[in-house]
């Protein structure tokens, strides 16, 4: 079983290896390949597919330089490196059926973590408008954060904490995906995909991700997201539909978020 600091909770102890694995590296700022993770563990890209098919399990040796890749690139929960690598290892183990795979040595990422940097987040810049033609079919994907006005109210120190982890986590399932984000307004990203299928399998990918944390004393955090395809221009730097910017508004009775535009003049 996890510990209960971990943040593998009930949800994350039914993901798979191969689900945990993809998951941490989809988590990278840019986006991390197979191909890319494969050249830094000196292993083939092969190797690495069939760790994230399930097809093979990776041996202690390269399930440490993962963690390592992991540490460094900052892709492990701030404050939660030691419980994630334990949760993650104690995954491997679980997945042996033949009981030889090594207890985790807790000595061993005690010295990886004090001779590893660790970098800082990356700050969110601002991403220039990803322009359109005239009368081209876009989707958008929109994402707000529940609650976060009280929350940063009462527990401020905790939610500038939680919101980088928030920004990046949602960042990198966009990007994954194909999408560009266009706009980000406090905790909010809007963004755009060449199709809503890509749109709604970066909602979810983002959803199971902030799903999986442990976001400790602020409980879990609920973000709204919703999907809208239509046609749309570039004007005055930002997206519009039939001349009008999009108006995102939430309806209380249904618990959704919309993102419409206003009706046309006379209706």
């Amino acid at each position: 079983m996890f510990k209960e600091s971990s943040p593998f909770n009930k949800q994350t102890e039914n993901f798979s290896m191969a689900e945990l694995l993809k998951m941490y590296r989809e988590r990278a700022i840019p986006r991390l390949t197979q191909k890319e993770l494969a050249l830094q563990l000196g292993v083939s890209d092969k190797a690495l597919r069939d760790w994230e098919s399930d097809i093979s399990q990776p041996t202690a040796a390269n399930l440490k330089k993962l963690i390592g890749v992991f540490l460094v690139k900052n892709l492990l929960q701030t404050g939660q490196e030691q419980p994630e690598a334990e949760g993650l290892w104690e995954k491997r183990r679980q997945v042996d059926t033949a009981n030889t795979f090594p207890p985790f040595d807790t000595a061993w990422f005690l010295t990886l973590i004090k001779t590893e940097p660790v970098p800082k987040k990356p700050e969110i810049e601002p991403i220039p408008t990803p322009l359109v033609s005239s009368n081209t079919t876009v989707t958008f994907l929109f994402t707000d954060l529940e609650g976060s006005t009280t929350r940063w109210e009462q527990q401020a120190p905790q939610m500038q904490k939680a919101l980088a982890h928030h920004d990046q986590l949602v960042r990198s399932a966009i990007e994954s995906k194909g999408g560009k984000v266009f706009k980000t307004v406090g905790d909010a990203f809007y963004a755009t995909f060449p199709s809503a299928p890509a749109a709604m399998q970066a909602a979810l990918l983002a959803q199971r991700n902030l799903s999986a944390q442990d976001w400790g004393e602020l409980g879990e955090l609920k973000v709204r997201m919703a999907i809208h395809t239509g046609i749309a221009e570039v004007r005055d730097g930002d997206y519009t539909i039939k001349g009008h910017k999009l108006r995102y508004q939430r309806s209380e009775t249904l618990g959704l978020t919309t993102y419409t535009r206003p009706p046309d003049e006379g209706q």
